[in-house]
C-alpha cells in the first residue's frame, strides 16, 4: 500500500493550511513526547538537601527521588556513611495516584501521537480528531499527575524542592497539549485540502 504524499502546494508555492498545522503538530508531538519521557523516566523530581550540627561534626544529607526510585547520600565527618538508591515505596496514598496518572497519561499520549501520524498518512479526518483529543487529554492527565506528585511531596516535607525531571515532565505535557491543539486545528481548517 502506497502512502499518499503530504506535500500539497498552493498556487503561490506555500503549503496549504492543514498540511502545515499537521506537520507542526507532528513535530511538536515528537519534541513533547521526548521531553516528557525524559522527565518520566529519571529520578530527579524532588531534591532534599539538609545539614545539621551533631556535637562537633556536620551531618549532610543529599537525597533525590522521582516516580520510581529514590537515592540518598549521607556524610558524617566528611565520610560517606550511606550512598544508595532503592525503589520508590508507595507509603502515602498520593504516590500511586501520581504514578498511575503519569503512566496513563503517557499511554494516552503515545496512542494519540501514533494516531496523528496514521491520520496524516491515510488522510482520515476522524482519526485526526481522535489523535488531537487524545494528545490534549493525555497531556492534561500527565501534567496533573506531575503536579500532584510535586505538590504533595512539598506538603509532606517543606525542605523538598522541585528538580529538573518534574520540569521536563510538565514542559513535555504542555508541548503535547499544544500539539493536540494543532492536530484539532488541522481538522477544523478543512482536512480535504490535504490531497
Amino acid at each position: 500500500m502506497k502512502l499518499r504524499s503530504l506535500t500539497t502546494v498552493e498556487d503561490d508555492g506555500g503549503l496549504k493550511g492543514t498540511s502545515r498545522s499537521w506537520r507542526i503538530s507532528i513535530l511538536l508531538g515528537f519534541i513533547g513526547l521526548a521531553v516528557y519521557a525524559i522527565g518520566f523516566s529519571t529520578d530527579r523530581w524532588c531534591q532534599v538537601d539538609s545539614e545539621r550540627q551533631l556535637n562537633q561534626s556536620v551531618e549532610v544529607i543529599d537525597a533525590h527521588f522521582g516516580l520510581w526510585r529514590k537515592c540518598e547520600r549521607i556524610t558524617l565527618h566528611r565520610e560517606v556513611i550511606k550512598d544508595d538508591c532503592e525503589t520508590q515505596d508507595n507509603d502515602e496514598t498520593w504516590k500511586p495516584v501520581a504514578k498511575v496518572m503519569c503512566s496513563v497519561g503517557l499511554a494516552i499520549l503515545v496512542v494519540g501521537y501514533v494516531s496523528a501520524i496514521l491520520a496524516g498518512c491515510y488522510q482520515n479526518m476522524n482519526v485526526m480528531g481522535f489523535a488531537g483529543i487524545s494528545l490534549v487529554i493525555g497531556g492534561v492527565v500527565s501534567a496533573l499527575g506531575s503536579a500532584v506528585f510535586i505538590g504533595k511531596a512539598r506538603d509532606d516535607n517543606d525542605r523538598v524542592d522541585a528538580d529538573y525531571s518534574v520540569y521536563f515532565a510538565l514542559m513535555g505535557s504542555a508541548v503535547l497539549i499544544i500539539s493536540g491543539g494543532a492536530q484539532l486545528l488541522s481538522v477544523r481548517s478543512g482536512y480535504s485540502t490535504l490531497a
